[in-house]
């Protein structure tokens, strides 16, 4: 089973980041994201915590079709025996409340994979109807027939290196307007040492001898191959038309530029 999904992340990784919590207030109300509660939950989210729950039960996963609310995930144990018979099941939760009810009941939701790097994330969120303008057609007839797929998150990492979103469509990268792949990158060697470097420090830059010209790392063309940086929006179901249309609005409320990139591992 594979991984596919895309972010949209600042361009000046290399100066003070915005402030992603008040970008979270703008999405939520101009209409971008919904509040995630009952059916407001995204499908991604409710397939992590089958995941989750399953684990802290240390039992068989349990899955059945159209799981809509954290309710369903819980109803999903109850069946199988795993939670008790009368265990409270409300279908009005957020993931929070649901996870905070089962610790109330001594069971302990904890994310193994949980990514250190991250020192602040959003809920998962599911698509308003201002997102919802925005998918291609193709993106629009994916989200029709499952939306449980499709869901937005914020992160954010305020430690001294950056977060790095890079699979194995990773790409070399070119000089803007350049077909030709820098397959040499001296003084640093190939680009994955130069990314490697802007871990590090994300102002260092590469010089190319050809022009003379500095480049930063996201000034760079990584044909939508790699994400670097202090914030991402993390996108699951998305196409790139419809990743680069919503990192137009992001780019405007942020008031910064936007870059934007795919994952697939």
């Amino acid at each position: 089973m594979s991984l596919h999904e895309d972010y949209i992340f600042p361009l000046q990784a290399h100066l003070a980041q915005p402030d992603w919590p008040a970008l979270e207030h703008m999405l939520l109300a101009q209409g971008f994201i919904i509040p995630p509660r009952g059916e407001g939950v995204p499908g991604p989210a409710l397939q992590e915590l089958l995941h989750l729950l399953c684990r802290a039960l240390d039992c068989g996963f349990q899955w059945k079709e159209n799981i809509r609310t954290t309710g369903d995930v819980l109803r999903c144990y109850v069946e199988s025996g795993d939670l008790p018979a009368d265990f409270p099941a409300p279908d009005d939760l957020t993931m929070a409340e649901t996870v905070a009810l089962l610790a109330e009941h001594g069971i302990v939701i904890k994310d193994p994979y949980e990514e250190k790097a991250v020192t602040w994330s959003s809920p998962m969120y599911s698509f308003g109807p201002a997102t919802l303008a925005l998918l291609s057609a193709d993106c629009m007839s994916e989200y029709k027939r499952e939306r449980h797929r499709f869901s937005l998150c914020l992160e954010a990492c305020d430690g001294v290196n950056p977060m790095v979103r890079v699979g194995e469509n990773l790409e070399i990268p070119r000089v803007p307007g350049s077909k030709e792949p820098l397959k040499e990158m001296h003084p640093f060697g190939s680009h994955v040492d130069f990314l490697s470097a802007s871990w590090e420090d994300p102002a260092v830059q590469w010089q190319d001898e050809r022009s003379g010209r500095s480049y930063r790392i996201l000034e760079l063309d990584w044909q939508y191959s790699m994400a670097l940086g202090f914030r991402m929006v993390r996108l699951k179901g998305f196409d790139q038309d419809s990743t680069l249309r919503l990192a137009s609005v992001v780019a405007e409320l942020a008031g910064e530029p936007m870059g934007a990139s795919h994952l697939w591992l």
